[in-house]
């Protein structure tokens, strides 16, 4: 694992991280032994883990370094959050640490670094310099930096003006199958020669650059998509979202939207068939432990066989999501709405974009008045939940544009709205960044403030007036540095390495130093009429003589009339889209859900082992899901959801506890479930209709001396705080009696048991009840200050059940 000069991180940092779980020992990594392996690899993201915790760009990778090979080491890093930061500073650790080796981002052979959100790449500097690593790859040999994602078309940020680049490496595009290729290559090569043979491959391998390698490279694209090029075995995180799978069924968009960087650069558009959507979803299940699918496209409707999917998937699992989508495709297509209401959803997000007609044109966005006002009319009359209308402010606005944009509200909060206040209508707005690679990269940057906030003014005004709710734009600081960060302008990328020399950055919103030091970018001049430059290096979509002719007939419909105000009246009902969904599908759905409802699950009692320690429910559900396929993996078809039953949720997600539960199954046609292949770990069918009949059980909790503070005098207060007061008996052999009352033994939070202090630890046995709750002894243990440590730290073993195997 290294030496101590090399691994600087210990439990005594560890747990008082934000998400300390995160560094507990993982299986779902199968990781070689670290002086085995052939090549290290560190996933980096530029977020911290919350804010990417429903990205799967890092478990992509983690699946192509597995599949390239066994005896590669993986580890994953995340951006660390203000307060980790000030946690691994106090101890010396650098910020980039990897969670399972807990090694500096410099032990690595290489970063993979996944780059998805434009304003995060500032973090990028910050994180090497602090942990070590030479800035620029010129300076360093070790580690290798290979950045990509879905903002790498705007790399322009990571150059100096005499053309020294950050990374060693950019990949392009689409990396199924071709990122696996590039580790294998770096394995196969004596860390000398890595550096070498990316230079060479960048000529061959499509997608991949790489200074002093080919002149031009072209973004790469999967084609023909397979259903083993989606993600489906990666390392199972710990956290809320450890049973929730992201799955692909599209890749690339149907629509040509004029601002939009991924539809751009990802085309043509590519549907994976129901069956190899089903074939990756069971995989899901048995290597992931998912029992929650949510549909990954950028109009997932645009599915041709999206009714047959739903339908397979609810049969399949305990939940499945589906994501925003356009107007135009959910009024268009016939039965869709109704599909997705069978499915559940009862929450719209929908993309209008421009406030009027002719904005809409100029965005090439195809959503006429009549989609907007057909699917609201639809929406509002089913009484969902909630809609919300995501816009884009251009600076292009006029009194004509809002003024229709006010008539539409008038419509919706006035006359349907009202009719139906059951639906919370929700509008956003943000500025237009111009992305390169897009037609409007040709498109002169709008860095007028003050233009710019009038409309949003406006926008909000015509909101409110008419009662609905309005979600304030993100902050002109952050739109500037986003704006510029793609810009190519010369000085951008001085000044991110000045700011990141000073310890500024990303953390979810611009900081006032960060936008003080672009503003002063801003006033030393910008050029008339700024344009976003793309990468001379990289061709992506269209071309840019292409690109230019498209912005010049967009750039026409801007002199065109803003329309007539958006209203019901007069309009006629415009061509469908897409095979009509039919009513025997939708009913098929619902009932599929419906009888979903009914099933009840079935108890077994089980030993659950010391790994699954302190990883939180979800993560344990995902396990038990994992455990159970691998002994009976003819359920894979069946098998909705599995739970721990005793402790889910009491005991928070921080306890370490394992050994005797009981855990509940629900599987389609429970009669039918068999789990005689799955013993020892799964004993047998729990005899009590309810779990609470396992109560009370026996546990031995042990915790470390080093991490609590005077644990006789917590554990009393801990018993007089749950109305559950001891007296404490002596015994021979040192430890000491718990003697229970009558009135103590009715809070059925600990019925009896006894304690001792060794030489280095403090252990408990205790029998307990349903009331008891470990978290709240544990942080008693910590002290006045609840050290995070005792958490950490402690662990819980169940021994025994009152009933069924493990109990008397």
């Amino acid at each position: 694992m290294g030496s101590p000069i090399d691994n600087p991180l210990h439990t005594s940092q560890i747990c008082r991280l934000r998400f300390p779980a995160l560094y507990r020992t993982n299986s779902t990594f199968a990781n070689p032994a670290w002086d085995r392996a052939t090549l290290r690899v560190l996933i980096v993201r530029l977020s911290a883990y919350d804010v990417v915790s429903q990205s799967f760009s890092h478990l992509f990778l983690a699946q192509e370094a597995r599949r390239a090979s066994e005896k590669i080491y993986i580890d994953f890093a995340f951006m660390p959050c203000p307060r980790d930061r000030r946690v691994l500073a106090k101890s010396g650790a650098p910020p980039l640490i990897g969670c399972q080796s807990h090694l500096s981002a410099a032990s690595f052979d290489a970063l993979l670094v996944s780059w998805t959100y434009v304003t995060e790449i500032m973090n990028l500097p910050w994180l090497l310099s602090s942990s070590g690593i030479a800035l620029y790859e010129s300076q360093r040999t070790r580690p290798l930096v290979l950045l990509g994602g879905s903002a790498a078309l705007a790399c322009a940020v990571l150059f100096s003006r005499t053309g020294e680049s950050i990374p060693d490496a950019v990949y392009f595009g689409e990396g199924e199958r071709r990122v696996g290729e590039i580790l294998q290559g770096l394995e196969a090569c004596e860390t000398g020669g890595r550096k070498a043979w990316l230079a060479e491959a960048a000529g061959r391998i499509e997608g991949l650059w790489a200074p002093g390698g080919a002149g031009v490279v072209r973004a790469a694209r999967c084609e023909g998509p397979r259903s083993d090029d989606l993600v489906t075995a990666y390392p199972v995180l710990p956290g809320p979202e450890a049973t929730t799978a992201r799955l692909q069924i599209t890749y690339g968009c149907r629509f040509t939207c004029a601002f939009c960087l991924e539809g751009q650069s990802r085309r043509p558009y590519r549907e994976l068939a129901s069956q190899s959507v089903m074939q990756a979803a069971l995989a899901l299940k048995r290597h992931a432990g998912a029992s929650k699918i949510e549909l990954s496209s950028y109009n997932f409707g645009s599915h041709s066989e999206i009714d047959t999917l739903l339908l397979k998937l609810n049969e399949r699992f305990d939940s499945v999501g589906v994501m925003s989508q356009r107007p135009d495709e959910l009024y268009r297509h016939e039965g869709l709405l109704d599909l997705e209401l069978a499915g559940e959803k009862r929450s719209f997000t929908l993309g209008v974009e421009g406030l009027s007609e002719r904005l809409r044109r100029f965005l090439d966005k195809s959503v006429t008045a009549t989609d907007i006002t057909g699917v609201l009319k639809e929406l509002v009359a089913r009484r969902v939940r909630e809609v919300k209308l995501f816009y884009i402010v251009t600076g292009y606005e006029n009194s004509d544009d809002l003024a229709q944009f006010d008539g539409f509200c008038a419509w919706l909060g006035d006359d349907l709205h009202r009719a139906g206040r059951r639906t919370r209508i929700i509008f956003s707005a943000n500025r237009l960044v111009r992305m390169p690679f897009t037609p409007l990269e040709f498109d002169p940057v709008i860095l007028d403030r003050g233009r710019l906030d009038t409309i949003l003014n406006q926008f909000s005004t015509a909101v409110t007036q008419h009662a609905m709710e309005v979600r304030t734009a993100e902050p002109w600081s952050d739109y500037l540095v986003q704006q510029l960060l793609v810009s190519g302008l010369q000085g951008i990328h001085e000044t991110v390495i000045a700011l990141a020399g000073r310890g500024v950055t990303f953390d979810g919103s611009v900081s006032a130093g960060t936008a003080a030091a672009f503003e002063r970018v801003v006033s030393a001049g910008i050029p008339a009429g700024l344009t976003v430059t793309s990468a001379g290096f990289v061709a992506a979509g269209s071309g840019r003589d292409a690109r230019f002719a498209r912005y010049t007939k967009l750039r026409t419909y801007l002199d065109g009339p803003s329309g007539r105000a958006t209203s019901p009246a007069g309009q006629s009902p415009v061509r469908p889209v897409g095979t009509p969904i039919s009513r025997t599908a939708i009913a098929r759905l619902d009932e599929t859900i419906r009888s979903r409802k009914r099933l009840v699950p079935r108890f077994f009692t089980v030993i659950l082992p010391k790994e699954v320690a302190g990883m939180g429910s979800e993560w344990l559900g995902a396990w038990l899901s994992r455990a159970i396929l691998g002994d009976a993996p003819d359920l894979a078809e069946r098998l909705l959801n599995c739970r721990e039953m005793l402790w889910y949720p009491a005991w928070g997600e921080s306890v370490a506890w394992y050994g005797f539960t009981v855990i509940g199954i629900t599987v389609q046609n429970p009669e039918d479930l068999r789990l005689e292949a799955a013993k020892p770990w799964i004993l047998s069918e729990y005899p009590a209709c309810k779990p609470e009949g396992a109560f009370p059980v026996s546990a031995v909790l042990r915790a470390p001396l080093d991490t609590v503070e005077r644990p006789e005098e917590a554990l009393g207060r801990f018993l007089i705080a749950s109305h559950a007061p001891a007296t404490v008996r002596r015994e021979d052999d040192g430890w000491y009696r718990l003697e229970m009352g009558r009135q103590a033994k009715k809070s059925k939070v600990v019925l009896g048991g006894r304690y001792k202090r060794g030489p280095e630890e403090f252990i408990a046995e205790l029998d307990i009840g349903g009331r008891f709750q470990a978290q709240r002894l544990i942080e008693e243990l910590g002290g006045a200050n609840h050290r995070p440590d005792a958490l950490y730290g402690t662990t819980l073993e169940v021994c025994r059940l009152a009933a069924g195997p493990g109990g008397p």
